[in-house]
């Protein structure tokens, strides 16, 4: 299974998040800011990086530029449909409007981790 860091300023959306990935197996690190993130991804590697685009001191977009920048073959998603043309030029590979649903959920990590080359375990249901 993948290694996912999630970042966002929401406890209720990191959880949701973590429950939905965790079905899957997948090993889910959260953190409720972009310098927290930095720290996780110096520290630990990672499959794949979720990110809410607005949170305080550091946005999504400058995670996502130092993702890309020390990472480049990692997938991101970024959490807002309205910014999916700043994202997709930053190198989001895939972009979930807020509230997202499980499904769109499982679609979005599937398609990141395909294009990975990590092994997704497919939509449920499809």
């Amino acid at each position: 299974m993948a290694r996912i860091l999630v970042i966002d300023d929401s406890v209720s959306a990191l959880e949701l998040v973590r429950e939905i990935l965790n079905r899957d197996g997948h090993e889910i690190t959260t953190v409720d800011c972009g310098r927290r993130a930095e720290a996780a991804l110096a520290s630990e590697g990672f499959d794949l990086v979720i990110t809410d685009v607005y949170m305080p001191e550091q946005d999504g977009f400058e995670v996502l530029r130092k993702v890309r920048r020390k990472h480049p073959a990692m997938s991101s998603a970024t959490g807002k449909f309205d910014m999916l043309m700043v994202a997709k030029a930053l190198g989001a590979a895939e972009t979930l409007r807020k509230p997202f649903n499980t499904t769109e959920l499982w679609e979005a990590v599937d398609a990141c981790l395909r294009r990975s080359g990590v092994p997704g375990l497919g939509v449920p249901g499809a």
